[in-house]
């Protein structure tokens, strides 16, 4: 639902040829002239949006994979677009054909390179499996921690700690040692991006880059776009749990809000005191963080809110987040800052509990 991406199992669902999804199979692979093996393959590359974008978004989306390929990006200050007039160019010749060596070839004639630049390594990392996604055939280098799951929920709560962060830690450790440049493929739990945050700390000395699924493929870091006036900041509200307990939990709202579940859930944790709920000003929604530099200004805000609340000294922070796993990561880069730290899980299948559980506890 939230990839816009195709169902598969719906589609490819075994019923016969006379079957609605049978005459759907038939009718698209008929029309592409390929069999449903090859149809399957098609398909799961596709997604489909009815929501209408502006130019805007549409040259926003384009510059985001203009980058990743190397090709250059067209500012917001131009007012034309050289790729619609490339495409008129090439429509005129009858040119719509490329293999590599021949689009090479073209894109260095059109002067769309971009100036070369160091290329980052790829780091997969996959703790659930993506309905369309092979992350391992787009890295470098990967690590998979699907065994230690079912789903999206984990075999052992002890493999938290006993397995799985020591794994990803190891597995960052030797793949990161050899280049400055990163950039990080997340199939993962928020505990994870925000434990891979807390290796790969703002005193690692690397420039990271995060693949961020928002309406397509996008590329973040924490200084790609300059902040925007316009963007919502976050605002942050703090109430009494239990008078007498020590400790912090942390709703943060991006996406949606979770501020009624994390309410109902800390009043079964007896240490938490205080809870403070997070969302940007304006409501959570999908669109609220507009890109890796806002995600990080968010991060600033949050910690700052924080280290305001702490009172008495160092205390256990419960982190309850929804919102892109690049906030997630980037807050995890600051871990050392916060202190001890518990990150939540939500039953999102709604196949156990229907409510949070304890995921990675840091340190």
């Amino acid at each position: 639902m939230h990839t816009h991406a195709l169902d598969l199992d719906r589609l490819f669902d075994g019923t016969t040829p006379r079957s609605m999804m049978g005459k759907v199979r038939d009718a698209w692979s008929g029309h592409l002239g390929i069999d449903h093996d090859a149809l399957r393959l098609v398909a799961r590359t596709l997604a489909i949006s009815q929501r209408l974008e502006s130019g805007a978004d549409l040259r926003e989306r384009l510059n985001d994979r203009f980058a990743a390929a190397g090709m250059r990006q067209v500012p917001p200050s131009e007012a034309g677009f050289l790729y619609d007039d490339l495409i008129r160019k090439l429509h005129a010749q009858g040119r719509n054909t490329f293999d590599p060596a021949s689009f090479r070839d073209l894109v260095e004639d059109e002067n769309l390179l971009a100036p070369s630049s160091p290329r980052p390594k790829t780091l997969g990392v996959r703790s659930f499996m993506h309905p369309i996604d092979d992350i391992e055939a787009r890295s470098n280098e990967s690590v998979n921690l699907v065994p230690h799951f079912d789903g999206r929920y984990i075999r052992n709560p002890a493999d938290w700690k006993a397995t799985v962060f020591p794994e990803l830690r190891q597995f960052l450790i030797q793949s990161a040692r050899d280049k400055d440049q990163l950039r990080l493929i997340l199939d993962t739990h928020v505990s994870l991006a925000f434990g891979m945050g807390a290796i790969l700390n703002v005193k690692s000395g690397k420039a990271i880059e995060i693949e961020q699924r928002a309406g397509g493929r996008h590329i973040w870091s924490a200084a790609d776009k300059p902040l925007d006036p316009a963007w919502p900041t976050l605002s942050t509200v703090e109430e009494t749990v239990h008078a007498s307990g020590p400790e912090l939990a942390v709703a943060v709202s991006l996406t949606h809000d979770v501020a009624p579940a994390v309410r109902r859930y800390v009043q079964k944790l007896a240490a938490v005191g205080t809870l403070m709920t997070a969302s940007p000003v304006g409501g959570p929604s999908y669109q609220s963080v507009r890109s890796g530099s806002h995600a990080a200004a968010m991060v600033s805000s949050l910690l700052g809110a924080i280290r305001a609340s702490a009172k008495g000294g160092p205390r256990r922070v419960h982190l309850f987040i929804a919102g892109p796993n690049a906030f997630a990561f980037f807050l995890g880069q600051s871990q050392a800052a916060i202190g001890a730290v518990s990150i939540y899980e939500w039953d999102f299948d709604g196949l156990h509990d229907g409510d949070y559980s304890v995921g990675l506890e840091l340190p």
